[in-house]
């Protein structure tokens, strides 16, 4: 499990300088020892009241970068935070408190809660962190009953302004900063931001550096919040411009040179006009993103905003009302009326249309007609998130540059979503099918391009093949596929060929073809060594994002030429190399490319059976459900033991995976008299909103007090991937996590 010192580590790490750090309190020493293995100069203090802790700051011969004070104090007052903060700031720049405060008669019943300490640290020359709102959701900022801990950061002036969010203690002020946050993950690496209302500065703050924005332009209305943006939040910020203008004014902002337009601090519905929206389309560019907030009737603003944009997400947010409602997100239902009971703000989310594109960017010429796409349809964690809509895009691509990459891109885009979806209409897999033959047809020349497209287009045809229980055209297309030059366009591309070698040995061998088998494997081992020498040989700038991207994703190069090794080493076998092929697969392929083999078996047994061919089909598929019913029941009994010893221990169970596949997994848990706390999702349109009466977090949430040591149940059709996020955390599979294979739920066992 992961303790204390662990937790407050992660948190801090994502966000401060661990140069010089001062620890002091509980854990202490365990944080210490945590902070030097990463190469922290750190003063330890083994303090255990707030007086011994004022008393090591002061006699510090040093300042420091970080201070975690972490103790229980059962006689808290405001005297002993004034001077604590007071010590602090002479000490530190940034400082972590987590302090635990008893009843204290006579003061008032606030002391100790989150928002007595950040008014005290205020008072002192502090503010919260601007990262703060990125390491706790919005639902959870006032937990009752809980250990508040705070983050915050040392201002460089002590001035004051109404307008700045971060130090102003208020539920108006913590709304703004967590929709900031929120706009956050709508902007993309590299973005180029306007902020039409930034207040004095403290949003861009939040949005650029979270972001990885390139630039980010705040508007102010008047000189004083020029001046005091400059200073607190300006200097050291090299990409962050302040400049005087009204929030209509952006006539100074040439055509479609802005990414993303932000007004997270609410303007009134009446400033959303025709002519406002009109003037900042003019600005995005293609696929540019709108991001905007209001607090009045939300009607008549989206109204306006859908006549010159695509509306994405509708967000309504609703603020504390007292001890019983929480403050919380929930998504709206764009087509549908609005609810308007208990909303304090609305919260749009809109995108320009992507057609026509305009000049062309710099990057991807060589890829696309239209490059704009790139961003805004066709990569994962920029694209637009709403699927209806990248639906809409990818058809609009298909119906107007036939036959040309951007079209073989968006059937990318489709067939991804048709292979990633529990139980497809097998229409839509014979339609794509057939629409990708045509235009792979047409992508005949040797560009490294079309290479690209030929290759994940001819890997996607032949995985959908099988999952259309079409084993001889998927043979047909994963033996094309292997047959292309992937290291023409990239390296990492030849990850497709390689596997799709995998798969054509092993269709080739259930058909009893060992030596077509044989050299279809061999050449996934031939390809593997090419790349990796091609890839040796190749200098690298670890500067560069794209490149860090590939190493990591390189690593599934050993992976898949090691399944195909596996069946080399397996044909000796004979008449039971499946059994030994599973015994030979590398550990991190034994559940990812068994599994999908039994479920891409399974799904073509149900096709076949269903249609009733041959008599001796239903012989076999006798055999094979008897072997999913020992995987069943094998399943079964491990997560009936994980339920009950959760439920024995009051340990919070949480389910990764939002959608159809996270509901089975719940019901199945419901079933075995288990409880289910919440669903995580990183996808941003799900936070906020709530699954069969559970709250939808993010995964970064499980860091937070509340949900840090529940145990995880991943019922995601990504599954390995985020297994392999959990391992890197520390997580341990069974003790902590558990995968639950989901073609085996609900298979009636003995």
């Amino acid at each position: 499990m992961t303790s204390h010192a662990e937790r407050i580590l992660d948190r801090v790490s994502r966000v401060c300088s661990l140069n010089r750090v001062f620890v002091s309190g509980e854990d202490a020493a365990a944080l210490a020892d945590l902070l030097r293995l990463r190469g922290a100069i750190v003063e330890e203090s083994r303090a255990s009241t707030i007086a011994e802790v004022i008393d090591d700051l002061r006699a510090a011969s040093t300042s420091f970068s970080l201070a975690i004070v972490c103790i229980s104090a059962p006689d808290l007052g405001d005297e002993d935070a004034r001077y604590l903060c007071a010590a602090l700031r002479r000490a530190t720049s940034t400082a972590y408190l987590r302090i635990a405060a008893g009843t204290n008669p006579g003061h008032l019943e606030d002391i100790g809660s989150r928002p007595w300490w950040e008014r005290h640290a205020v008072a002192s020359g502090f503010r919260r962190h601007p990262s703060v709102a990125h390491l706790v959701a919005y639902e959870q900022l006032d937990s009752r009953g809980m250990t508040p801990w705070l983050l915050i950061e040392a201002v460089p002036l002590r001035s004051e302004s109404p307008l700045d969010e971060l130090r102003q203690i208020t539920a108006d002020a913590d709304a703004a900063i967590w929709r900031y946050a929120r706009a956050a993950h709508f902007v993309r690496r590299c973005d180029r931001v306007l902020d039409l209302d930034c207040g004095v500065g403290a949003g861009t703050a939040i949005v650029g550096p979270a972001a990885l924005a390139a630039s980010v332009v705040g508007f102010v209305r008047d000189q004083a919040a020029l001046q005091y943006a400059k200073a607190h939040y300006g200097s050291g910020r090299a990409a962050v411009e302040f400049r005087v203008a009204h929030p209509t004014d952006v006539s100074q902002c040439p055509d479609e040179s802005i990414d993303v337009v932000l007004s997270c601090r609410p303007l009134p519905s009446t400033f959303w006009t025709a002519a406002v929206i009109d003037e900042i389309r003019r600005v995005l560019t293609p696929g540019g993103r709108l991001i905007c907030c209001v607090t009045e009737e939300d009607l008549a603003v989206r109204y306006q905003i859908s006549g010159g944009l695509l509306l994405e997400h509708v967000l309504a947010q609703s603020g504390a009302h007292g001890e019983s409602e929480l403050p919380r997100w929930r998504e709206v239902e764009i087509d549908n009326p609005h609810e308007r009971q208990g909303v304090d703000w609305w919260f749009f989310v809109a995108t320009k249309d992507p057609f026509p594109g305009g000049p062309n960017p710099t990057r991807y010429v060589g890829s696309f007609e239209n490059p704009w796409l790139d961003a805004s349809v066709f990569t994962i964690g920029a694209r637009v998130t709403r699927g209806t809509l990248l639906e809409q895009f990818c058809c609009d691509v298909i119906r107007e540059r036939a036959n040309s990459p951007d079209a073989a891109a968006a059937y990318c885009v489709l067939g991804h979503q048709l292979l990633e979806a529990p139980r497809p209409d097998s229409y839509f897999i014979r339609v794509w099918l057939s629409e990708v033959g045509a235009c792979l047809h047409a992508l005949v020349d040797d560009e490294p391009a079309t290479v690209q497209w030929r290759v994940l287009l001819l890997f996607l045809a032949g995985r959908l093949a099988m999952r259309h229980a079409n084993n001889a055209q998927a043979l047909r297309s994963f033996q094309a596929c292997m047959s292309e030059d992937a290291t023409r366009f990239s390296s990492l591309l030849a990850t497709k060929t390689i596997e799709a070698s995998y798969w054509a040995g092993l269709l080739c061998a259930r058909n009893g073809h060992r030596d077509a088998a044989r050299e279809s494997w061999s050449r996934g081992v031939e390809i593997a060594k090419s790349c990796i020498a091609a890839e040796a040989g190749s200098p690298r700038d670890l500067s560069e994002p794209m490149e860090l991207f590939g190493f990591r994703e390189f690593s599934s190069v050993f992976d898949v030429a090691g399944r195909c090794a596996a069946g080399l080493a397996a044909l000796a076998e004979g008449p039971r190399w499946e059994q030994r092929l599973s015994a030979l697969l590398p550990r991190s392929s034994i559940e990812a490319g068994r599994s999908a083999a039994v479920k891409e078996s399974r799904w073509a047994l149900e096709d076949e059976r269903s249609r009733a061919r041959e008599a001796m089909f239903a012989i076999q598929w006798q055999r094979d459900l008897q072997l999913l019913e020992v995987k069943a029941a094998t399943n079964d009994a491990l997560l009936r033991q994980i339920v009950h010893r959760c439920h024995a221990t009051e340990r919070s169970v949480v389910v990764w995976g939002a959608g159809a596949a996270g509901r089975r997994v719940l019901n199945l848990v419901l079933d075995l008299g288990g409880t289910v706390d919440a669903f995580v999702d990183s996808n941003p349109a799900k936070h906020g909103a709530s699954v069969a009466g559970r709250p939808v977090i993010f995964p970064r949430m499980l860091a937070s007090p509340e949900w840090l040591g529940s145990f995880v149940l991943i019922g995601s059709m990504h599954a390995g991937e985020i297994e392999n996020n959990l391992l890197q955390l520390g997580l341990r599979r069974h003790d902590d996590f558990m995968r639950v294979d989901l073609d085996l739920v609900g298979i009636p066992t003995g």
